[in-house]
Parts: structure tokens; sequence; C-alpha cells
């Protein structure tokens, strides 16, 4: 490949704090607020016009936040911002789900400016529609992070850094180890989603009594069914399934050839669904040519399934489409080599760990490629996340919060969701602020105090 030589330059120093966060996802949102209520002034970078990331796409809810059986796992900062949005009308109240443990559906719109409300109560200045393009590393150290905007380009500087970029960018860009997909190189598929509205519900669940085909059983192996009465609630539910339909649309041309299902669920306008079903494949979220091919198919996928709705989903026959998530939604990347890598034994056996520093309860969900059905194996119970594995082996001052912690590709397909990112974030915001208070390496935290902070901001460490 031609390269070109760039002149050196002098980086001005643009912004400096005592934590900064890169990435305005679940895991960057909760982390900057904590730091901030802990007492660190925290600077928050992110490359898009509005905070949330995945919170703020069409088609989501916020999932697994408890056991089915009503056991709460995760709380804090998760579910103040839930508490919030009910109060504004902009979510349905949690429900339990056999499937998933428990649903919450919300107004992503509303979500986004909710969460603006907390990251300015906190005192957290943000760097918006900045994206970071590298670091200043010493000595394990990351002593800066680079970023461009419409002003150029500058440099960060903050003793901690809090990766929650998703992708681990700022750990890989350092030197850390990562580890990405499984060990031959698969991804999961990513997902461009959608919200369709003038939707009469009534008429599919309707059609789901006389064509109970059309329900997916619950887990996959499964452990059961769905009555049909969790359909016919007013609150949060979930169905995964259509198949019998999508092959008869198939055979026309109206549903994408290589799907076979989809996800969907009301939202809190009852004549609104979130759609969580066209899946592109073969996506390396790191490479930006794979991003552009995603985001174009996904794109015309979900035109391609507006019409399968209209023309063979009953219910659906006057839909129309509101919102398409503003870049694909990617499932996994990176994950970094931590201190300690959690496992899906851990997941599975529901292990404890002395440096606790959230619960998880999500089902291993790991999609597939091909369309066919996600891997989903449901937990008897919540598991622990260890600290440890916020840590990156190697470097010094950063954390990382959001999905690329430091787990096995099966124990990360339960702790990618929202709700434990979410937790995690906590976790690792306030981690950051006690760091940068006491002048210490994160891996230098007191884990008792950390774990006393958490508790005192409503954070669920047991779940027994």
């Amino acid at each position: 490949m031609p390269t070109l030589n760039e002149p050196a330059r002098a980086t001005p120093v643009v912004a400096q704090a005592d934590v900064l966060v890169v990435g305005a996802g679940p895991g960057g949102l909760a982390a900057a607020v904590a730091a901030a209520r802990n007492g660190a002034n925290v600077l928050l970078a992110e490359d898009a016009g509005f905070v949330g990331g995945n919170l703020a796409q069409p088609g989501l809810q916020i999932l697994a936040s408890h056991m089915a059986d009503g056991r709460a796992v995760i709380g804090g900062f998760a579910q103040e911002l839930v508490d919030r949005l009910v109060a504004l009308g902009g979510a349905i109240p949690r429900d339990p789900c056999p499937k998933l443990g428990s649903l919450v559906a919300y107004d992503h719109q509303l979500l986004k400016c909710v969460a603006v409300e907390m990251l300015r109560e906190a005192g957290v200045r943000l760097l918006l529609e900045t994206r970071a393009v590298g670091v200043a590393a010493r000595d394990d150290r990351v002593e800066a992070v680079l970023v461009e905007s419409k002003s150029g380009r500058g440099a960060v500087v903050a003793p901690v850094v809090v990766d929650a970029t998703g992708d681990a960018d700022i750990v890989m860009r350092a030197g850390g180890a990562c580890v990405k997909g499984s060990e031959e190189g698969a991804l999961q598929p990513g997902s461009m989603l959608f919200r369709l509205g003038g939707v009469r519900l009534g008429e599919l669940v309707d059609h789901l009594a006389t064509h109970p085909g059309e329900i997916f059983p619950i887990g996959n192996p499964p452990v059961g069914t769905f009555p049909i009465e969790y359909f016919r609630r007013p609150g949060n539910w979930t169905l995964t399934g259509l198949g019998e339909s999508a092959a008869r649309a198939k055979a026309q041309g109206d549903f994408p050839p290589d799907l076979s299902y989809v996800n969907l669920f009301p939202m809190p306008r009852r004549d609104q669904v979130g759609v969580n079903a066209a899946k592109v494949f073969g996506l390396d979220a790191t490479r930006a040519d794979d991003v552009t091919r995603a985001d174009v198919e996904g794109h015309l996928k979900v035109l391609q399934m507006l019409r399968f709705f209209r023309r063979h989903v009953p219910g659906f026959g006057d839909c129309v489409l509101l919102d398409v998530g503003v870049r694909v939604g990617v499932r996994e990347t990176r994950r970094i080599v931590g201190r300690y890598t959690l496992t899906a034994a851990d997941v599975l056996e529901g292990r404890r760990f002395s440096d606790v520093i959230a619960l998880g309860c999500n089902a291993i969900d790991v999609h597939q490629p091909g369309g066919v059905r996600s891997k989903f194996v449901i937990l008897r119970g919540p598991y622990d996340i260890p600290y440890r594995c916020l840590l990156p082996a190697g470097l010094e001052n950063v954390l990382v919060a959001g999905r690329p912690i430091s787990c096995d590709r099966d124990a990360f397909g339960s702790v990618r969701v929202m709700s434990h990112c979410l937790a995690l974030g906590q976790a690792a915001g306030t981690a950051a602020a006690l760091a940068a208070a006491r002048r210490q390496a994160p891996h230098e935290v007191d884990v008792s105090l950390l774990q006393s902070s958490l508790a005192a901001q409503g954070q669920i460490l047991a779940g027994r």
C-alpha cells in the first residue's frame, strides 16, 4: 500500500481532567456520571453528536436487570436511568420474562435527553462529535488521548482513562493485548435497528394464538414455550419468531434471503414496535469497509422488511417506518486480555469472586452466521463479575467499561447486554475516581473501598 509521510506537528493539549472517559455508550455514560459523583473532574469524549450509544438506538430494550423470579441483579445507575424514564412516561415499568429475565421498553429519543441531563447534573464536561484517533503512551501508561474534531487535532490529558469505546480502541492503540471474536475469527452479526408505527398489536397476538408455530421456544436449546397470555399482557414482552410468515414472504422476494425470523417488541406507545431483525453478516466493525457495507446493507434490509410487515404480518398492513438506527448495531469486536478472564464456567456455575463489582444474569446469547437461531443458554442464577476483568494487562492507568471486558466468548455472550454494561460502567467510573483522588493506578485501588462505594450508590453485589 502506498504511504504518505506527514509533517511533524505540535499537538495542542485541548483539555485536562482527573478522569477521561472515551465513548458515551452505556458503559461510558455510567462511568462518567459515577466518576463525577465520586468527586472527579471528568471529561467525556464521544464521536457522535449525542450520548447513549446503543441505548439511543431504536429497536432495543433494557433487559436482564432481574432474574425471571424477580431477584434484582442490576441496580444503581441503571435503575435510576429507568426510573427517570418511567417518571416521564418514556418507559414501561419492568416486567419479568421467562427468556430474558426482565424487560424494559423505552423511548430512545427521550433517553438521549435524560442522559444529557444526568451528565450535566453530575458536572461532566462533554466533547461531542470528537473522535479518539490515537494515544500517546509511555512506560505502560496512556499519557494523552489524541482526538480530532471540526476544530482539528488535539490531545486530552488525564491520569486515569476509561476506555468505553465498545471496541477497546484505547487499549489496542496503547499496545494492550486484545482478542477478537472466536478462535477461528468469527464475529457475531450486526443489526440495523428500526421502529414501526401504526401497528395494531391485537391483530398480531390473535395471529400468534392461532399459529403457535410462529413463536419460537424459550431458549436455544429450548427450556419451555411462551403461553399466549404472555403476549396479551399490557406491559413489556418480546417475540422471536414469525418464521412461517418469513418463509412465505421469502418465496415472494419480500424477506431478506439470508434471514429466517424477526425479533420485535412493543414500545411505550402501543401502536409502535421496535424491531431487531435486519442482521448483517460477515461484519468486523473495526474495519471501515465492513462498517460501510453493513450500514448500506442494513438500510436495504430495513426497506425489504417494511414490505414484509405490510404484506405478510397481521396488524402491520398500515405500518409506517418511524426511524432507523444511526449506524449498524454492533454485537462483537475486541475483548481485552485483563488481569482475570471471566469464563463460561464462571457464568454457568454462578461463581463468586472476592473482588466482585457487578453481577450478571443475562443468558449466554451468541448470534450465529447464516440467519439461524442464536445460541441462547438460560442461566439458573446470577454470577459475579470481578474487578480484575476491567483492568487491561500491561496498562497501568486504563480501565475498560462496557462489553470489551476480559472474558471468553461465551461469557461475552452474557455480559455484552446494555444493563450489564451500565453496571460495569458504574464500577469503572467509581474506581477511576478513587484512583485519581489517591494518585493510584486502578489496580492499586482498595477493592473493599470500591465495593462499599458501589453499594452506597445502589450497585448490587450479592444476588443469592
